[in-house]
């Protein structure tokens, strides 16, 4: 039994490291880039993406010529005739086989605007990715910085229950001496109920935040994640300023390349519709050959080949209208996409403006939370002095005490909403590959 019990305990050691291995830890980094590689908008994205470069080639190939085959069978019986020698008599049996080429040499070029518009397709699907990809990167900092708040939090509300209990502890030593009467017990128990129920809802956000990650990097809801970091270890960042901000937005935002694309899409919409009051010129080659097989003896079976060159020119002269409304609905569709990429520069704007303000008020409050941490944890340790020493109350203690652990908060909500406000400016001015 105990070479039994001994082996299992070895081999239960010897898994501990496996197990470690298999689930590692992550980081920003990784996370970020399990995302760009798994998140199921991002991979739809890019079919999307390659979608549109096969609606281009499929667009290109409309400028190469046509080439036809076709081959036939036919055969006739007359069965009224009444011998070979009627002159209505044509029984015979036609093998017929024919190869041509077509290609189309003027449409008012309405080819080359369709080619136009499938690339600018390609160019919108690619823009599309890269807003999509800022997205998402966005999500995932911005998950991951509130994460990061919420364990600090959790820090800071177990920092607090701890004192909370040490309190009651003392509170119910002084009323065991008849020092303080019950009331101060209760309110210390009241206090502590409520840093629990605090303790408890940040442990359920920070799960709340695991599930939104998970989902984010295409991972199984129950999968193990065990995500590293700490929001004092970032590094400040430099605030651009904000013309910089601005101008970087304006060049890099995908909002605005993609309402420029739309505003191109549409007048190359408008452009192969008005081609339809052009004419349209195809140039054509064939070359046919045909076997008949007559079915009296004597009449000679007859070979045929022969070629074939000729000019086709179309002009479609009325259409009842339509050609001319489709164009008018077709320009005011392009005046449409003028104003929503007029709106589209002005939102971007808009954005990076309010976005620098927050990034500015968010270090100021990270200062202003220091501040406020400090001189909590001072009043604090005053308060608990001067209930040691029997010249204060629990009421000032426990006031403290909450100080505390709101100026902690603060300070960590401060330092998330700074990192987040960086992570969302950069969803604007970031150049991604």
């Amino acid at each position: 039994m105990r070479i039994v019990f001994w082996c299992g305990l070895l081999l239960w050691a010897c898994s501990i490291p496996a197990v470690a291995e298999e689930y590692p830890a992550w980081t920003l980094e990784t996370m970020l880039e399990r995302a760009v590689e798994k998140n199921a908008r991002v991979e739809a994205e890019s079919l999307r993406l390659e979608a549109a470069e096969a609606g281009r080639a499929a667009a290109r190939g409309d400028f190469l010529p046509r080439i036809t085959a076709s081959a036939g069978l036919s055969k006739i019986d007359n069965p009224d005739s009444r011998d070979e020698l009627d002159p209505d008599y044509i029984d015979q049996t036609s093998h017929t086989w024919r190869i041509g080429i077509q290609q189309n040499i003027f449409d008012g070029f309405g080819r080359w605007n369709n080619y136009a518009r499938a690339d600018l397709l390609r160019e919108r699907s690619h823009e599309q990715l890269r807003k999509t990809l800022r997205e998402v990167i966005l999500q995932v900092r911005s998950a991951y910085y509130r994460l990061l708040r919420v364990r600090a939090d959790i820090e800071a509300y177990q920092a607090s229950v701890t004192r909370l209990e040490s309190q009651k502890e003392a509170a119910e030593a002084f009323f065991e001496a008849r020092m303080v009467p019950r009331l101060f017990i209760l309110q210390t128990e009241t206090a502590l109920a409520e840093a629990h129920q605090r303790l408890s809802r940040a442990k359920n956000d920070e799960q709340v935040q695991l599930v939104l990650l998970r989902s984010l990097m295409g991972l199984d809801p129950e999968a193990p994640l065990h995500v590293e970091g700490d929001l004092q270890a970032f590094d400040p960042e430099p605030l651009l300023s904000l013309q910089e901000a601005l101008s970087l937005a304006r060049e890099n935002s995908p909002d605005i390349a993609i309402a420029q694309l739309d505003v191109e899409i549409s007048r190359r919409d408008m452009r192969t519709t008005r081609s339809r009051f052009s004419p349209s010129v195809d140039v054509y080659a064939d070359y046919v050959n045909q076997h008949i097989n007559y079915g009296a003896a004597h009449m000679e079976d007859r070979d045929r080949s022969y070629y074939s060159l000729g000019v086709n020119v179309t002009w479609e002269l009325f259409s009842g209208g339509s050609t001319y409304y489709e164009t008018r609905r077709q320009q005011r569709t392009m005046e449409s996409a003028k104003a929503m990429f007029a709106d589209a520069v002005l939102m971007v704007d808009s954005s990076v403006r309010e976005i620098h303000l927050n990034v500015q008020e968010a270090e100021n409050q990270i200062r202003i939370a220091h501040i406020r941490k400090t001189d909590a944890r001072e009043a604090y340790e005053q308060a608990e002095m001067r209930m040691r020493m029997g010249t204060g109350t629990t009421l000032d203690l426990l006031d403290a005490q909450e100080k505390v652990t709101v100026a902690e908060s603060s300070l960590n909500m401060a330092m998330a909403d700074h990192r987040t406000a960086l992570a969302n400016l950069d969803r604007f001015i970031e150049r991604l590959p």
